[in-house]
């Protein structure tokens, strides 16, 4: 069962802000290309590419040291999804309960909070219980 969440709607503008805040706390010269995690942070991850002037990659190279690759994710909720990465990490937003802390992070939000994105639908459901 689900339990009430709180949702909150954040504007593309507010997203914007809050990105080039996030490439401020990125040392450009520690990473050589930035990895999207797929939906979500896909589109942090272009921006980042772009204000940090970084390549995009999709997927981590199968061959080599990885960890000069900076993977970016909207949020990080449980930690499920980079629990066990060895790069670092960067997101928007960041939930205490989480396994995993990221790298860097520009807003830490309350664990029953649940963030609608710009390129998100409004009635979506959370996924997961609190």
């Amino acid at each position: 069962m689900i339990e009430q969440w709180g949702k909150k709607l954040y504007g593309a503008e507010e997203i914007d802000t809050m990105i080039k805040h996030l490439c401020c706390l990125i040392p450009r010269e520690k990473y050589r290309a930035i990895l999207g995690i797929a939906r979500g942070g896909l589109i942090p991850a272009i921006y980042l590419s772009h204000l940090l002037d970084l390549p995009l990659l999709f997927q981590l190279p199968e061959k080599g040291d990885t960890n000069d690759i900076l993977v970016v994710d909207d949020l990080v909720d449980t930690g499920k999804t980079i629990k066990g990465l060895l790069q670092d990490t960067a997101v928007i937003f960041y939930k205490p309960r989480s396994i995993v802390k990221p790298t860097f992070y520009v807003t830490e939000v309350p664990n029953d909070e649940w963030i609608v994105f710009p390129w998100e639908h409004l009635d979506e459901m959370p996924n997961r219980d609190l």
